[in-house]
């Protein structure tokens, strides 16, 4: 089949070049317009619901409202999991569905469940869903300041969050822009508790008063006499202080008003708020968020933000400027930039080997000319399947480049082997040929006759190494969505440079490879391989059974070594940004978390390393980002690393940056922006390993992780272990006496308003002012709610009409509760955050449960589940263990196919351990440790480590048919009445040295291929290996164990494959000869 289409096509080459310019064309198109990211989309299709309930602590939160969503949604279609965090005044309840689900439909259902839900909930408790987006959204972040200093953080926060927000959230993409920082105000009525007792007024008659005094009423329309019809509203909103001041509220026992004025202190304060920022140590900024809609093309979404800004920039406040604090497309250029000067430098390397070895300029052609289609075809596949070009693609297609060009290169040197028996050794050329008078003609049909007898191996050789990554297509979760990418385009790459092999680069060949072809034995790089490797060879067939059992010893030896390897998930992304993100004790205030976070960023921006620091304390208004107070961002922007200091990594700055950091308290997670949002996305923390102690129990809980936590420190390889003591904040606690509150005809609800009122401020009304919305509230002035005693003397006003002092219906005392309380599947969790200094985490999770087994009792009722990157780990090794024993089977039957021989595949398939063992020793003495990566780039080396068998194989099998076939023709006429007894008499039987002889000539006649498509692959992968850059680490684990592999596999097949089929070759005549 393979003949008769490379004959078609040299039959045809109008339609193949055709064919090829569409391709090319259209290739081109698909690389302007594919779309750009840092990464694929791993997040899985997830929907979260918020819902907030003013005031209420957070175990009230989790009873009322986060438990009812959560359990109610368990049994939703396609729901993964479904995990919940009650804080204070907030439900978060996140709803994991299956990866592939849409969306759309994801939230669809949840809208319908969502009608039902609200029946389980408070009055007036309303949930709602999260913006169009994931975690992984979060690509944008700027900031507002004010040099002149003319506009203050609560002018800055309105401008933000009243009209930069809008305009930022029309451009399209953008999903939500959320703001954090800054002083939202809010308007607020500050009471005189002896006033309201002097004119025996209750809280809840205030309320009322401002609550009617605030509104617009409309009155239908009025037709004039004159005939223009007029509309009648009446104006009653408030907008200004004196509007509010002389509200009446009440009248006195002669009538005369009493006024808002008369009871307290109309003001406008700082409204309470869950999120405090920073810039380079310098104070307050306001700060924006931009978050992008699941599915679009990040690159173009922060293009048209920025010039969204720009083109606003002329109508902001005069000194008002808007400054990037995070800018994910900055990572996505260097990316891109890394790779295409990592894939360019590739291609130049395989350019100048195949130029090297052929010694021919014009042969080298045929490689430069078909690289470039089969790049393009890999683009305008990935453009059809909707496939980004992001760090893991582009890496498919950078690690491709070796090997696809290797069915080129064999051809090309098969068909200088045909040119050189046609220019100098006539008597060997077929007859067929012989007979075409006209040369030029008879040497471009001897070329397609080339190509021809390599066209099958090498087109299974090629989708062989496309069949090695199925292994990849199967995994699952994170994993499978990370590294699918990079499988498809190595996979495109692949089959389109095989369909091209068997196409263009015959037609190619017959009309490029003209001029003098220099024969193999005098280009001198052949020369010098044959003058090593002839000897060589000779040497180890001498002594075969010793290097057999050599080899044997080699492998095990690998296994041991392979033993001594540690196991991790993933190698670190270098962003070129790092975030610091502080673990504190839950309690303290906004203003000491704004303090602490003005400290840290002026230690962090004293390091000449760092360009930017923007911390951010809380949580910004989107359900995206469910923090408190304790928990800090600090987003680090990085100086280019060429002006950095000679020896300094970003592993010792952090190492310095974590010394200097030492805050009594704090207990330091570093990482990155992009991966942190992976880790709080897939599990929910904020380090790439975690515990969580599942229970009934909050305080349990608690005493559970604090004890696994110092359990902890005492494993090998830990840098920190935090608990997040949920169960330590501090409360005031109320408990109303029922006896007491009959006594005085007091109900429970007259004692709510009062707390409420006078201490949390609570919201009466709203306050329009253009497209701006300012709360109304009322409170007690501080000093009479700041202490233990203000709080128990609040007055509750009674039916009969006098006050009563709190303390005299109630209790009130300080106790410990929950800062927050988290949940998966309705059950209540703890999590201790771990951070690593091995990267040997398999080694330290089975070292961590004995320790815990030990240390630590875990109650009935109460499991600990490892969570993070080792959970995924976990489920990637078990897919892997299934797959990669089916994809060697496939692999096995794909070479079965070709030479239709079991004992000829297998000993084919002895490249596969022979490449393991380079690769497994390279790994080891590289320090690399084993993780996904690793084990991509050990499935590609699978299926690229075969192909040089078959070269070898296939002209050593062809070589002994030959000689069958003369054998064949003398045995014919020995048993012919008119036998030749001179040709008899010539005839004899091929003995042991016979065998060797001729493995010794058929391997040496394909050294130079053998030595080409290695060298092809292993110094294509060099740039690859010491790249460096945003996106140069993946590529790197990757080719490490294929250029080790590659490395052991081209050796042992050398001087090994020729031994073992000549062995296998006599066993196969003496086997014959017996039957015969």
């Amino acid at each position: 089949m393979i003949k008769k289409l490379i004959d078609y096509c040299i039959e045809n080459q109008f339609i193949v070049l055709i064919f090829m310019l569409f391709l090319g064309f259209f290739g081109i198109i698909a690389v302007h317009n594919i779309r750009l990211n840092a990464l694929p989309d791993i997040a899985p299709t997830e929907v979260i619901i918020k819902t907030d309930w003013s005031g209420e602590p957070p175990n009230l939160v989790n009873l009322r409202v986060t438990y009812p969503i959560e359990s109610y949604l368990l049994s939703a279609p396609k729901v993964k999991e479904v995990r919940g965090t009650s804080m204070y005044g907030s439900s978060f309840v996140t709803v994991v569905f299956n990866r592939g689900t849409r969306i759309s439909w994801a939230r669809a259902q949840i809208l319908t469940y969502m009608n039902q839900i609200k029946t389980l909930l408070p009055p007036g408790v309303t949930p709602v869903l999260g913006p169009y987006a994931n975690a992984m959204g979060w690509v944008y972040m700027y900031g507002l300041i004010d040099k002149n200093h003319n506009e203050n953080l609560e002018q800055l926060r309105t401008l933000q969050q009243y009209y930069l927000r809008y305009a930022l959230e029309s451009v399209p993409g953008v999903a939500q822009v959320a703001t954090y920082g800054g002083f939202k105000k809010e308007y607020q009525v500050t009471l005189n508790p002896k006033a309201l007792q002097y004119y025996n007024l209750s809280i809840s008659q205030i309320d009322n008063s401002l609550k009617s005094s605030n509104n617009d009423i409309g009155a239908r329309v009025v037709d004039s006499p004159s005939g223009v019809e007029h509309l009648i509203f009446v104006k009653g909103y408030l907008h200004t202080l004196k509007q509010i001041r002389n509200i009446v509220v009440g009248t006195t026992s002669n009538h005369v008003p009493i006024l808002v004025k008369d009871i307290g202190v109309a003001e406008k304060v700082p409204a309470s708020q869950r999120s405090y920022s920073d810039w380079n140590g310098n104070g307050q900024i306001v700060g924006g968020v931009v978050i992008m809609q699941q599915g679009a093309n990040t690159l173009n979404v922060i293009s048209a933000v920025k010039k969204k800004i720009k083109s606003l920039e002329t109508s902001l406040p005069k000194g008002v400027k808007v400054i990037t604090t995070y800018d994910e497309s900055s990572l996505i250029h260097r990316s891109i930039n890394t790779l295409k000067t990592t894939l360019l430098e590739i291609i130049i390397i395989v350019l100048l080997v195949c130029i090297i070895f052929l010694f021919h300029f014009r042969s080298a052609l045929v490689v430069i000319i078909m690289m470039p289609f089969a790049i393009l075809g890999a683009f305008l596949a990935m453009y059809l399947l909707h496939i980004s070009a992001n760090i893991m693609s582009l890496s498919g297609i950078a690690l491709a480049v070796g090997a696809m060009v290797d069915s080129s290169i064999v051809m090309i040197e098969n068909a200088h082997s045909y040119i050189e028996r046609f220019e100098y050794e006539p008597d060997s050329v077929p007859e067929h040929i012989k007979a075409i008078k006209d040369r030029k003609k008879a040497k471009k049909i001897y070329i397609a006759e080339s190509a021809k007898e390599m066209g099958k191996p090498l087109f299974f050789s090629l989708i062989i190494i496309a069949a090695g990554f199925l292994p990849i297509f199967y995994l699952t979760g994170e994993v499978g969505a990370l590294f699918k990418p990079l499988a498809y385009t190595k996979t495109f790459s692949m089959l389109f440079a095989a369909l091209i092999s068997v196409t263009l680069v015959p037609i190619l060949m017959v009309h490029l490879i003209k001029g003098k072809i220099k024969p193999l034995e005098k280009n001198p790089i052949n020369r010098f391989l044959v003058y090593i490797y002839r000897p060589s060879l000779k040497f180890v067939m001498r002594f075969k059974y010793i290097f057999l059992v050599l080899t044997l010893l080699l492998m095990v030896a690998t296994y041991f070594v392979y033993t001594k390897i540690g196991s991790q998930f993933m190698p670190p992304l270098n962003e070129g940004t790092l975030l610091y993100m502080p673990s504190a004790l839950p309690g303290y205030s906004g203003t000491d978390a704004l303090k602490l976070i003005q400290i840290e960023d002026r230690i962090i921006k004293s390091f000449p390393e760092v360009k930017m620091v923007t911390a951010k304390a809380g949580r910004a208004d989107t359900a995206l980002d469910p923090a408190g107070l304790s928990m800090t961002e600090t987003v680090i922007d990085l100086t280019r690393r060429t002006d950095w200091p000679s020896g300094m990594t970003v592993t010792k700055l952090i190492s310095k940056l974590n010394k200097a950091l030492n805050v009594p308290g704090l207990v330091n997670v570093w990482t990155m922006p992009i991966k942190n949002r992976i880790e709080m996305t897939s599990a929910g923390l904020r380090t790439p390993i975690g515990i969580k102690v599942y229970g009934s129990n909050v305080n349990k809980l608690q005493s559970i992780s604090e004890k696994i936590a110092s359990a902890l420190y005492m494993v090998k390889g830990t840098q920190s272990a935090f608990a997040n003591r949920i169960n330590n904040r501090p409360y005031i606690e109320i408990s109303p006496d029922y006896v007491k509150m009959g006594f005085y005809g007091i109900t429970l609800k007259e004692i709510d308003d009062a707390v409420d009122a006078s201490i949390g401020g609570k919201t009466i009304t709203t306050l329009y002012n253009g497209l701006a919305r300012f709360p109304l509230s009322v409170r007690y002035p501080y000093k009479y709610r700041n202490s233990l005693s203000a709080i128990r003397n609040i007055l509750v006003k009674t039916k009969n009409g006098p006050y009563v002092p709190l303390k005299e219906t109630a209790h009130v005392k300080y106790i410990i509760g929950p800062d927050y309380v988290s949940s998966q599947g309705g059950i209540p969790d703890d999590i201790i955050d771990i951070t690593l200094k091995t990267k040997n985490m398999v080694g330290w999770v089975k070292t961590a449960k004995k320790m815990i087994s030990k240390m630590v009792h875990i109650p009935a009722g109460y499991h600990i589940v490892f969570s993070g990157e080792y959970k995924s780990l976990q489920r990637a090794d078990k897919k892997l263990l299934l797959i990669i024993p089916i994809t060697v089977m496939i692999i096995f039957l794909l070479i079965y196919l070709n030479f239709k021989s079991v004992p000829l595949s297998l000993i084919v398939m002895l490249s596969v351990p022979f490449a393991l063992i380079g690769g497994f020793f390279y790994v080891y003495l590289l320090h690399i440790t084993l993780s996904i990566a690793v084990w991509v780039g050990f499935i590609a080396l699978i299926g690229v480590s075969t192909e040089i068998g078959m070269v070898m194989i296939t002209v050593l099998d062809g070589l002994f048919k030959e000689r069958e076939m003369s054998e064949i023709k003398v045995l014919e006429n020995m048993e012919n009445e008119n036998e030749n007894e001179n040709e008899n008499k010539n005839y004899k039987k091929l003995s042991r040295q016979d065998i060797e002889d001729i493995s010794l000539n058929g391997a040496i006649k394909r050294l130079r291929p053998v030595v080409m498509t290695s060298f092809a692959i292993i110094f294509g992968l060099l740039p690859a290996m010491f790249a460096y850059g945003a996106g140069a680490r993946t590529t790197k684990f990757i080719a490490a164990p294929m250029i080790g592999g590659m490395i052991t596999s081209t050796i042992l097949n050398l001087l090994m494959l020729p031994i073992i089929y000549s062995m296998w070759k006599q066993y196969e005549i003496k086997k014959k000869e017996k039957n015969r």
